[in-house]
């Protein structure tokens, strides 16, 4: 039961670690573009209740993990931004969009390291592989409002992209219908990424 405990706890935390960095990413890409809304907002701080949504970040992975689900994800509060105050806008979007999942990457580069030393918390970091992995691939997905949806609104034409982006209001319950009832098919589609790169990586 300890044990059972114990797991639940490093993947909640490593889940919280990886989706705070994630949106710190975005924040500091879009402040080195000129954009300081999240500074503006509090939202540049390491501290996890800044970023917390109680849905997406505790309730959703708390399912995934409670129901055996050999995938673990969550998703914080996403940064405000106004790509407006960009100094290069369609330059900006992208770096902005690209930023959360290479910050999940790297974590993924540094924690896999961190399997091949000889520690009583190797298990905590191969988990965080593992999350760092499904986020960054989860989040590649072109479905509103994922990174990878707004990176594909770059290079819609200019008449499609505000329709696009209004699919962002449907964005969770998309998800939400994605995970929970063609979660087979879902995680048939990316799990060859996502084991391919745990692979990679530890």
């Amino acid at each position: 039961m300890i044990e059972i405990v114990t797991r639940f706890i490093w993947k909640i935390s490593a889940v919280m670690m990886a989706i705070v960095f994630h949106e710190l990413a975005h924040g500091y890409v879009a402040l080195y573009e000129g954009d300081s809304t999240a500074r503006e907002h509090g939202r540049l701080t390491l501290n996890p209740f800044a970023h917390i949504d109680p849905l997406m970040s505790i309730v959703l992975p708390s399912l995934l993990i409670l129901s055996g689900s050999g995938i673990v994800f969550g998703a914080a509060k996403p940064i405000p931004i106004n790509p407006w105050r960009f100094k290069h806008r369609r330059k900006g979007e992208i770096l902005v969009s690209v930023a959360g999942v290479s910050a999940n990457l790297l974590l993924a580069v540094i924690f896999g390291f961190l399997t091949k030393i000889d520690s009583p918390y190797q298990l905590y970091f191969y988990e965080a592989v593992v999350i760092n992995v499904v986020l960054a691939v989860f989040n590649m997905l072109p479905v509103p409002p994922l990174d990878g949806s707004r990176l594909v609104a770059q290079f819609l034409p200019s008449k499609y992209q505000s329709l696009w982006r209004e699919l962002e209001r449907y964005g969770i319950g998309i998800l939400l219908i994605l995970i929970f009832i063609f979660g087979g098919i879902f995680w048939a589609v990316i799990s060859p990424v996502i084991y391919f790169l745990i692979n990679v990586f530890t």
